[in-house]
């Protein structure tokens, strides 16, 4: 293996070598990137077609790609196009400009916002805080430091480090200069308080916001500013005012924004059924998801209209509401599953096209320096390997342990749905004279029994090897241990207060279901009667093992509490 590690990390820096080369100058590049640079404030379409139209017959050097990289990334952005095309060529941009300079934190601001975008949170909020600590507080890099700090603090806010993106808006708004980047920063004041539940301060710094965004002509920031409005308004009950606000949304959203057009939609659906004018809720809230797929927010809007068309009586129609919020629900852990495939995949040709780009701008090595760094790649290849291997074990277990997370919730939002659907066919079937359709209804009642007691199943198991995975379980099971030996000692360890009080919100947390029917069945059990049955249900503990769970070295306070609950 290491011999074939050896001739391939030989053949790479080869071709490496060779292939630099070819690099060249192009004077109409030049020219290119000058005038797409001059029109990039002012007409940023232009730019973007400009540089998109590129094509020159040889490769590009290195020095116009990492140029044409952040051009062509400036423009994308500005039009509110995706920045996943500029994946590759932002790379080659981050490695050409190594050094603290303007240009890297251009990079590492738009490198950063597009794994904003692909969904990778950490990653853009490490890239952004790179490009701050490069970029000096002064005049000269001002309107880098504003994008960076606002797309900072907006990551902040959307991961719920609310008082973190306070201070990072403040920040943004003293280095503020022009009355759009006011708006932004005045924009993320409201979503604080909102998040915090502060309702005056939310809605006037909503508005204070808004008179900035109108200064600044920014037709598409208006629009979004005037929708947040009217949303918190909606929240507050203020509806006569939220309705306007809305209104006023759609009429300044520029053209071609269907995404936006339909969350506005939405939000206006939502207005009217709390107005009472539930015609006119549905009519928006069908057009807010008049398309083949549907958004986490629209398979949302599934089930508003269901509960209104069970508030009017029609039970056919929510059924079919229901029956499609409950079976996108259940697409969507499969859908979420492949999209991640996808950003694998991507990544992968990302690496590959980032190699390519490398392969013909490497400037020609000695013989010795190819040998030299063959070698040391081969030690580093050697010590990375031995020293992530239980790296790479933890990682696996952190995307196990994600994934059976995200699949616990799914399957709760679905058992819950299925309870409600089959109330509902229930309550139709008892009001329906069709003796056929009653027969239809009682075997659709029989199928949602049976996948929803699979579903709980599957759930339990879940939840099971999820416990087994926490480090409480693990610290259990080492004390278990002592409970091998026949002899009993005072220094035997149990579990101690806190870690009493660990295992308790562990387990709490992990059987919500189970809990809540506990409560509901037996009023007079207490939190110690409810967690001796959580252990029973999803251990394999034994009797002397949960007495060390409640600090006892012996059975008979535990034999004593079941007996009292079975008198209970």
């Amino acid at each position: 293996m290491i011999i074939r590690s050896f001739t391939y990390c030989f053949s790479l820096w080869l071709i490496v070598v060779l292939m630099a080369a070819c690099e060249r100058s192009h004077p109409q590049v030049e020219a290119v990137l000058q005038q797409a640079d001059a029109l990039m404030e002012a007409h940023p379409d232009s730019a973007f077609s400009l540089l998109d139209s590129l094509h020159v017959r040889e490769p590009l050097s290195k020095k116009e790609t990492a140029r044409y990289a952040l051009l062509l990334a400036k423009a994308t952005n500005k039009t509110y196009r995706p920045l996943l095309h500029c994946d590759s060529l932002l790379e080659i941009s981050l490695s050409y400009y190594k050094k603290s300079t303007l240009e890297r934190a251009t990079a590492l601001l738009y490198k950063g916002r597009l794994e904003e975008e692909m969904g990778q949170m950490e990653s853009a909020i490490e890239l952004l805080q790179d490009g701050l600590f490069i970029l000096p507080s002064d005049s000269s890099h001002n309107e880098t430091r504003k994008y960076l700090l606002s797309s900072l603090a907006n990551i902040y806010s959307d991961a719920g480090y609310f008082e973190k993106s306070l201070f990072t808006y403040d920040e943004l708004y003293r280095a503020s200069a022009s009355e759009k980047d006011k708006a932004i920063a005045l924009s993320g004041f409201a979503f604080y308080y909102s998040a915090i539940e502060k309702a005056d301060s939310a809605l006037y710094y909503d508005r204070k916001a808004l008179e900035a965004s109108y200064l600044s002509n920014d037709s598409m920031l208006i629009s979004q500013l005037e929708h947040n409005l009217g949303l918190d308004l909606y929240y507050y009950d203020e509806l006569d005012s939220a309705l306007i606000h809305v209104r006023n949304a759609i009429e300044q959203l520029p053209q071609n924004h269907f995404q936006e057009q339909k969350n506005y939609y939405g939000t206006l659906g939502k207005i009217y059924y709390k107005q009472g004018l539930v015609e006119s809720a549905v009519t928006y809230l069908n057009a807010s998801i008049d398309s083949l797929g549907y958004t986490k927010g629209e398979i949302g809007t599934l089930y508003n209209l269901s509960q209104i068309e069970k508030d009017r009586g029609s039970y056919a129609s929510a059924v079919q509401y229901l029956e499609k919020y409950i079976n996108n629900i259940d697409s969507l852990y499969s859908t979420e599953k492949e999209t991640a495939i996808d950003k694998l995949i991507h990544e992968y040709d990302v690496k590959a096209k980032v190699q390519i780009e490398e392969n013909r701008n490497k400037s020609l090595r000695s013989v010795i320096v190819i040998i030299g760094l063959t070698l040391l790649s081969l030690v580093v290849i050697i010590y990375q390997y031995v020293l992530n291997k239980k790296e790479k074990k933890q990682l696996l277990l952190k995307n196990d342990i994600e994934k059976r997370e995200q699949r616990i919730y799914n399957l709760l939002s679905t058992i819950n749905e299925n309870n409600k659907l089959i109330s509902l066919l229930k309550q139709t079937l008892a009001e329906s004279q069709d003796e056929h359709k009653r027969i239809l209804y009682e075997n659709k009642i029989s199928e949602l029994c049976k996948l929803l007691e699979s579903k709980e199943i599957e759930l339990r198991m879940l939840q099971v090897g999820l416990f087994r995975q926490t480090d409480i379980y693990k610290k259990i099971k080492l004390y278990q241990k002592q409970n091998e030996s026949k002899k009993r000692t005072i220094a035997d360890k149990v579990l101690s207060y806190s870690e009493q009080k660990e295992l308790k919100d562990v387990l709490f947390d992990f059987c919500k279901n189970f809990i809540n029917e506990q409560k509901e069945n037996h009023p007079d059990y207490t939190e110690e009667d409810i967690l001796l049955n959580c252990l029973e249900e999803y251990t394999d503990f034994d009797t002397k093992t949960i007495a060390l769970c409640f600090g006892f070295t012996y059975n008979q306070p535990i034999i004593q509490r079941r007996h009292r609950m079975k008198n209970k």
